[in-house]
């Protein structure tokens, strides 16, 4: 789990804070932050247009990323240097990743 990863409760939110003792805090689309204890409470959101689709463009904090099929596995290839890594990783490691272009048609 990551600050600012979407997550779902009875409401949708955006994780805010996190201690070590399993309280966390979602700030609601409305600007209202709750507390929240208890991992089994609430799952990690995908984001829209998710999974990723050979051809198509996301991006995460200025990091591009193109999504290709090789031997029937897709993998997401970075522009930083990365290199490529499978959309699990990339949903993992960078909440907030949005699609920019899916195939040949901007989002």
């Amino acid at each position: 789990m990551k600050l600012g990863q979407r997550i779902h409760v009875v409401f949708e939110g955006d994780l805010v804070n996190e201690n070590f003792t399993g309280w966390i805090h979602v700030q609601d689309d409305n600007g209202k932050v709750h507390e929240l204890h208890g991992g089994k409470v609430w799952k990690m959101v995908e984001p829209p247009n998710w999974p990723p689709q050979p051809g198509d463009l996301w991006q995460h904090l200025g990091v591009s990323f193109l999504v290709e099929e090789r031997r029937g596995i897709v993998w997401m290839l970075a522009d930083d240097g990365e290199g490529s890594v499978s959309p699990e990783e990339v949903l993992r490691t960078r909440p907030g990743i949005r699609l920019v272009r899916r195939g040949e048609a901007e989002v």
